[in-house]
């Protein structure tokens, strides 16, 4: 029976991508859990066999004439456009995910007198690793931290991201790519 579901998959009008019908396949797997678990007779779900799926993924390289073109979009006689600016020369030149600088607050970040920073990230699964910023990245976020000067003389949260969802930052970055 698996077999020709497999089939029907295969033969559908019109025609599902091999990640389509992986997902089927999993889902069913999913349902005939969901029997067993109940005690309702039918096939084991181990029977519907998952083959390697890969997915291909192209990956397309900006060059640095276009680098230099996306760095310099952002307006920065602007608070936002300071932040924009920082956000990606941060993304850059240290190579740490959207979500990692949207964590990033003024606590991370101890700027130096010297032109160097190094900071510790927690990426992926809490994992710890050493970053290092490049001289333009500390130059933009010293830029936006001077804006946010608070009355007392301490410095307000960095927040690089301030109240905006990661995967919202993350299709604005993609639009600014495109039109660079």
């Amino acid at each position: 029976h698996i077999g020709r579901y497999r089939i029907a998959l295969a033969n559908q009008t019109p025609l599902l991508s091999k990640k389509t019908q992986h997902l089927y396949l999993i889902g069913l797997r999913v349902f005939l859990t969901y029997f067993a678990k109940k005690d309702i007779v039918s096939v084991h779900p181990e029977k519907v066999e998952l083959r390697k799926y890969r997915v291909e993924q192209h990956v397309r390289f900006l060059d640095s004439r276009q680098v230099q073109k996306l760095l310099k979009m952002p307006d920065t006689s602007t608070t936002i456009g300071l932040r924009d600016r920082a956000l990606l020369e941060v993304l850059f030149s240290t190579g740490v995910r959207v979500s990692e600088v949207a964590a990033l607050n003024r606590g991370n970040i101890k700027l130096p007198a010297s032109q160097e920073l190094e900071v510790s990230i927690a990426g992926k699964g809490g994992v710890v690793r050493p970053v290092y910023f490049s001289l333009s990245s500390l130059e933009a976020i010293k830029a936006l931290v001077a804006t946010r000067m608070i009355c007392n003389g301490r410095f307000a949260q960095l927040h690089l991201v301030e109240e905006i969802e990661h995967d919202r930052l993350a299709n604005e970055i993609k639009t600014i790519i495109l039109e660079s």
